[in-house]
Parts: C-alpha cells; sequence; structure tokens
C-alpha cells in the first residue's frame, strides 16, 4: 500500500508542476477540483445533460479524477517505458485520454443519465479548465518566490552597502 502511496504522490506532484512546498500543493489540489467541479457542473447543465446537482457532479468528478491518477500510477509502477523519457509524456498524455474516454465518460453518462458526446465535451472542458487553473497559480506562486528572493537579495546587498558606508 506504500509503494502505491508513494507513486500516487509522484504522480501528483508531477501533474501539478512539481510544487515548491505543501501549502502550494494543496492550494493547487484544491482550486483545481473546485475548478473541475464547477465546470462540470455548468458545462453539464449547458450541454443538456439533467442530472448535474452538486452531489452527483461532486462524485463524478472525484471518481474521474482518482481514475486517472490510479491510472498513471499503475502504468508509472508496471510499464518500463515509463523510464525512457521520450516516452513520458505521451504516457502523461495518453492515459488520462484512455481513462477519461473508457471509464470517466460511460460512468458519467450511467450517473448522470448523460450522452456519451455531451459527457465526453464536459470531461473535456473539466480537464482543460484544471490545467489552465494549476499553470495559472503555478505562475502567481513562481512570481511570488522570486520576488520574495529578490527582496531578500536587495535587502543583503543594502545591509552590505551600509556597512561598508560605516567602516
Amino acid at each position: 500500500m506504500n509503494h502505491w502511496i508513494a507513486h500516487l504522490q509522484a504522480i501528483l506532484r508531477l501533474a501539478l508542476g512539481n510544487p515548491g512546498s505543501n501549502i502550494e500543493m494543496r492550494v493547487l489540489i484544491v482550486v483545481a477540483f473546485a475548478m473541475m467541479w464547477g465546470i462540470v457542473c455548468k458545462a453539464g447543465n449547458l450541454l443538456g445533460i439533467d442530472n448535474t446537482g452538486p452531489v452527483r457532479t461532486f462524485v463524478v468528478t472525484l471518481v474521474g479524477i482518482l481514475l486517472s491518477l490510479l491510472a498513471l500510477a499503475a502504468v508509472q509502477m508496471y510499464l518500463p517505458a515509463w523510464n525512457h523519457p521520450q516516452y513520458r509524456l505521451w504516457i502523461l498524455i495518453g492515459v488520462p485520454v484512455a481513462v477519461g474516454l473508457l471509464l470517466v465518460v460511460p460512468f458519467m453518462g450511467l450517473f448522470q443519465k448523460a450522452s456519451y458526446i455531451a459527457a465526453a465535451m464536459t470531461w473535456a472542458l473539466s480537464v482543460a479548465g484544471a490545467a489552465l487553473v494549476v499553470l495559472l497559480v503555478g505562475a502567481i506562486f513562481d512570481s511570488y518566490m522570486s520576488g520574495r528572493r529578490d527582496a531578500e537579495q536587495e535587502k543583503t546587498r543594502k545591509q552590505e552597502l551600509e556597512r561598508m558606508i560605516r567602516q
């Protein structure tokens, strides 16, 4: 079990762009999940899916994310092609797409009584929205940390200059 958890954490860190701290990782997870949940609610409603209540969409979003992460962790553990960098990008894209089309979309169709096309479009929009949010929030954290480092460097430079003037 610990082996699976370690691989799930590695996949999560890789999917979120290797966040620098645990706070950044938690914020990214919560914001990305909320974005996916909101998009599944709204896009499902706009595409004519009848049962797009908050509980049903929460379950669909949670199951979809867990299935995708578990599939990626299984591929990382059992597929030797994962160790080759030229295949890793294709695996990171292909496995969630396959899981989405083969497992998540039919589950959404059964659970929410949706057509396959409406469910596929809803899931694709929610994944794209979550990816956009992860990129934007990650950029915000990176710019904050960069500004913080610059401020610390400027502070030490100022202290050295003051020390030189006093001598």
